[in-house]
């Protein structure tokens, strides 16, 4: 089937001129039991609710935010478990790390360069999912130069509990079961699952579990509660197609299922508590305060062929602090609320590098990272005006060494990279304000100041003589600035949004030097258009389309544009009750072309090609019981990618394949 813009455009279309809400944004102020957020004006957030998530052709995290103006998925592996790359306003390689992830207000982000793990919270126990593009940064922290999506989760209301199981193609197997028992002053929720699939490609098996639990203790104006969840990821690796026209090999034509490295795996095991208490101190004065502790173990071979293996066996240890006030006041006609508080987190990172598990380390690498916090948000309100302002300064210190052992198998033709302390101080700013022009239509403006640091992997590398080394990465600095329009009555609702952000030093790796390099100056800018419809009260239409470009400012690629950033997308989406039981949804996402990795030239000559993705299913409920049919790439595109690598050899470039269409089949009971 040719790719078209055909279902993404006619909805476009038809949603001009109707209206309900699949996909909202919030009001100008907002408070948020995530984190007494009070809201901030200027740009829009949008909201994914529990109907939307219960009702979208989505299997996982990642699918249902292709559903957000802006934001692209990108995949290397399909199956169950296994969460695409979130890429949030177009930061192409390095997205992973300019995207904030939180759930429930807290920071998933590590200070290493591993993905975040939105996949811990099945989507069962999702309540809703908020995202603001380009902002979040000084309430919750550097890491958020695309924007910051919060992961809200269910919170137990009453006595009960659900099951639910899948199965679907790959050998695909999931099963989530969650429970709550509720009195008048406690309240426990819990919730375990497992997922396994053999996987589209040889050595793609992935298997995940996770379980989590929330306890919470109320009283008078009080509440204390703790939170805790684990995770536990074991993923073979399938590794890359290789493509090169002068030699005849076309692995992604010929063999898209094999792989080179049936050796290759990463396994991962994280846990996390939280422990808090929040108090209402009188009508306009409430505090929190809470802490947590969170544990990640990592392990990972390769093997690079000739005799080049590489396993690594990393632990990263995380202590946090996050107390915040929250106060509510007038002055005159204004109404204010504040915000401020203070983040303290402390990473112990340690990475054993060698050739085997059996086998001695080549390097015992242990960099400790301290990161502190202060910062201060308001936003005020006068009739129709809503004001928001705020501040944060983080300071961030690292102490690294590297113990390198040359007798260690393959050790003998490494370096020792030379102890480093670095410490970093940088600020972040956000203000705006919305403003209704006309009844239901609202002007909005907002600027920020975004930072990221250095990951402790981005830090530790080769230098260019291939020597060991601890690099001093400068931390990377944005400037945005957007400006908004919505459009609402009763069930109608438009939001056009244009954004313009600067970066400086922003930080990537280099696929041809193998270094971790500050940038020349770059720009990302874009306008979203995001419409929502309820046709008639069975049918509801979303769709959104966004033009997005990603330049290189200054330097030799001034003019480029940076690698793996598709310059358009598209998503629309149908939902049908057809009868009180029976329900039909049907999705098109749509990725535009993209220059390949490592093509900072734009000269390759080609590009990963544009992608159309349709999705459908259809939907039983009765009562406690649900069950659904899922087509997943329903016209059955084959041969597809969405990453890939160019080598400086005309025509060569290796890819991930990803697989043609499939099935998924699922029930559930609650009680």
């Amino acid at each position: 089937m040719k790719p078209v813009f055909s279902l993404s455009v006619s909805l476009l279309g038809a949603l001009l001129s109707t209206s309900a809400i699949a996909i909202q944004e919030l009001d100008a102020i907002t408070v948020s039991a995530s984190r007494l957020d009070p809201g901030s004006a200027g740009s829009p957030f949008y909201v994914i609710e529990r109907e939307q998530i219960e009702k979208s052709t989505a299997r996982n995290v990642s699918e249902l935010l292709a559903a957000i103006p802006g934001i692209s998925v990108r995949l290397t592996n399909g199956g169950v478990g296994n969460e695409g790359t979130i890429d949030l306003r177009g930061f192409g390689a390095a997205a992973s790390v300019n995207t904030l992830i939180l759930v429930d207000g807290r920071r998933l982000n590590d200070v290493d360069l591993a993905s975040t793990d939105i996949g811990g919270v099945p989507l069962a126990m999702i309540e809703r999912i908020e995202v603001q593009p380009g902002g979040g940064s000084v309430l919750y922290g550097d890491g958020a130069s695309g924007g910051t999506i919060n992961i809200i989760t269910r919170q137990a209301q009453k006595s009960g509990g659900s099951v639910n199981l899948a199965a679907g193609s790959f050998a695909t197997r999931e099963a989530t079961a969650s429970g709550q028992l509720v009195s008048e002053k406690v309240a426990l929720g819990l919730f375990g699952q497992h997922q396994e699939t053999g996987g589209y490609r040889d050595n793609s098996t992935i298997r995940r579990d996770n379980i989590g639990a929330n306890l919470r203790f109320r009283f008078s104006e009080q509440e204390v509660y703790l939170l805790t969840q684990g995770s536990k990821l074991d993923s073979g690796l399938p590794g890359a197609r290789l493509v090169d026209a002068s030699l005849g090999i076309d692995q992604l034509h010929n063999d898209p299922r094999g792989t080179a490295s049936p050796a290759d795996f990463a396994d991962e095991e994280r846990y996390q508590t939280v422990l808090g208490w929040q108090t209402r101190i009188n009508d306009q004065l409430m505090l929190v305060v809470d802490g947590g502790q969170r544990h990640k173990q990592q392990k990972s071979f390769f093997d690079f062929g000739g005799g080049y293996t590489v396993y690594t066996n990393t632990a990263l240890d995380t202590l946090s602090l996050t107390p915040r006030l929250r106060l509510d006041y007038t002055t005159g006609p204004l109404a204010h609320a504040l915000q401020t508080g203070f983040d303290w987190y402390r990473t112990d990172y340690t990475s054993l590098r060698g050739e085997r598990e059996d086998s001695a380390p080549v390097h015992n690498i242990g960099i400790d990272s301290d990161t502190r916090s202060p910062y201060v948000f308001q936003t005020s309100q006068w009739h129709k005006t809503t004001v928001s302002l705020g501040a944060r300064q983080s300071r961030v210190k690292q102490e690294n060494r590297d113990i390198y052992n040359a007798s260690a198998p393959g050790g003998a033709f490494d370096s020792q990279a030379a102890p480093q302390a670095q410490t970093y101080k940088k600020e972040m700013y956000e203000g705006g304000a919305s403003q209704e022009l006309l009844p239901g239509l609202s002007a909005m403006v907002s600027a920020s100041r975004s930072v990221r640091f250095g990951t402790v992997d981005e830090v530790y590398e080769y230098d260019a003589s291939f020597q060991r080394t601890f690099s001093p990465l400068r931390p990377q600095t944005g400037r945005n600035i957007e400006g908004s329009l919505v459009y609402q009555q009763e069930k109608n609702r438009v939001t056009a949004t244009v954004y313009r952000q600067k970066l400086r030093d922003e930080i990537q790796f280099n696929p041809a030097t193998f270094t971790n390099d500050n940038l020349d100056p770059t720009l990302r800018r874009g306008a979203t258009l995001a419409l929502s419809s309820e046709i008639i009260s069975t049918v509801t239409l979303n769709a959104s389309l966004t033009h997005q470009r990603a330049l290189f400012r200054e330097g030799p690629q001034a003019g480029n544009t940076v690698p793996v950033v598709p310059e358009r997308l598209g998503y629309a989406s149908i939902n049908w009750q057809m009868s009180p039981l029976w329900e039909l949804a049907l999705s098109d996402t749509y990725t535009g072309s993209k220059y390949f990795d490592n093509d900072a030239g734009n000269n390759f000559g080609q590009k990963i090609p544009a992608c159309h993705r349709l999705d459908t299913r259809a939907g039983f409920r009765k009562q406690r019981f649900n069950a659904g049919l899922s087509v997943h790439n329903l016209t059955n595109e084959k041969d597809l990618y969405d990453y890939g690598v160019r080598s400086a050899t005309p025509g060569r470039y290796t890819t991930y394949p990803l697989p043609g269409r499939e099935y998924r089949f699922d029930v559930g009971l609650s009680f």
